[in-house]
């Protein structure tokens, strides 16, 4: 298990860059809704060199109290960073060649 430090996450971003609102990250949705929130892309800096880790999250509620609201959940989180990279540089390779 890897648990990420509450700070990093609040300097998560969407893919265009922009800043995550707390309400929108997964774990809020789940615990409010208390519906799954299935492969949202993350970008959270890496603690020691700043970069953009891409993460593939699926957040799921668990444990619910006497009205059925959630009382835990569980994030999955899925690093696509190296794949993101391997993407971009296939790109440049066929812009390159096209």
């Amino acid at each position: 298990m890897t648990t990420w430090p509450l700070a990093t996450i609040r300097r998560a971003v969407h893919e265009d860059g922009s800043p995550f609102r707390a309400e929108e990250l997964p774990l809020s949705r789940a615990l409010r809704t208390g519906k799954m929130v299935p492969d949202m892309m993350i970008g959270v800096p890496h603690g020691r060199t700043g970069e953009i880790r891409w993460l593939r999250a699926t957040a799921v509620p668990d444990a619910r109290d006497e009205a059925g609201q959630p009382q835990r959940v569980y994030v999955m989180f899925t690093d696509l960073t190296e794949q993101r990279r391997v993407e971009a540089a296939l790109r440049e390779s066929n812009a390159l060649l096209g």
